[in-house]
């Protein structure tokens, strides 16, 4: 089952990677950025948008998102993990949107069956979660080999109701001592730094100081040391699992 000629090249780059050596041509494919592939009936319904590099697969539902990842420990194992980011008390009325069109297609050659396949397939460089709670958007996208999800809070947006539950976690969920949040899995656990976030003002950016907050043992949410600012709010936590994309040496392809 074939994913076009990009799963061809994508997986070329993550085998070249795990033997230590990338030609040329495989050098050009890795730096091309991450592509969030729209859902035309490739994948199943609950997948809106579907992103995809190495062992790292990231699918965009409508109340959150799915992180799956997967590692090849030798010749006959391999060993994957899943944590879903589901959305707590959001709004009835979010909508999930792709954002920043990247240029080329994506074709999908699902089986034997052409009514199966898809092609000429948009990719986009972010989706994002507009309304998600009242007030706030937010929006997954690439950074550097990491992805970040940023919060985007209008004026007077309350921060307090933003929750999110992590699902498939091997174990609760905790903070360091730098206060990064911590999710363990079966492959290592996958850190969200300490978010920096800011208000935008005439003058540029003023530092806000905002905290993960533990909810529970698979809820956190976040919090404002301090008075709340006045103005629109942005939240950037970053996902760090670096250790898993682009490096696995295996992708299925489906």
């Amino acid at each position: 089952m074939v994913e076009g000629s990009l799963a061809f090249a994508s997986l070329f780059v993550a085998l070249a990677a795990a033997q230590g050596s990338l030609p040329g041509t495989a050098r050009s494919v890795s730096r091309l950025p991450l592509a969030f592939v729209e859902n035309a009936g490739q994948w199943g319904e609950e997948v809106g948008f579907r992103a995809r590099r190495g062992g790292t697969t990231l699918d965009a539902g409508r109340e959150g998102f799915l992180l799956r990842l997967v590692r090849r420990e030798d010749e006959d194992t391999v060993r994957g993990a899943h944590l879903r980011f589901a959305f707590e008390g959001g709004s009835a009325g979010s909508r999930l949107a792709a954002r920043e069109e990247l240029p080329g297609v994506h074709n999908f050659f699902l089986g034997e069956d052409p009514a199966r396949w898809r092609s000429g397939l948009r990719g986009f460089a972010k989706v994002a979660y507009e309304g998600v709670w009242d007030g706030v958007d937010l929006v997954v996208r690439e950074s550097g080999s990491d992805l970040e999800y940023d919060l985007f809070l209008a004026s007077g947006a309350g921060l307090e109701r933003v929750a999110l539950r992590v699902e498939g976690a091997s174990g609760p969920l905790r903070l360091d001592e730098t206060g990064s949040l911590l999710a363990p899995t079966a492959l290592g656990e996958v850190r969200q730094p300490r978010p920096s976030a800011w208000v935008e003002t005439g003058e540029g950016r003023t530092p806000v100081d905002v905290r993960f907050r533990l909810l529970g043992e698979d809820r956190f949410g976040f919090g404002i040391a301090g008075e709340a600012p006045a103005g629109p709010l942005v939240v950037d936590p970053g996902l760090v699992y670096s250790t898993f994309l682009g490096g696995s040496g295996t992708e299925t392809l489906k």
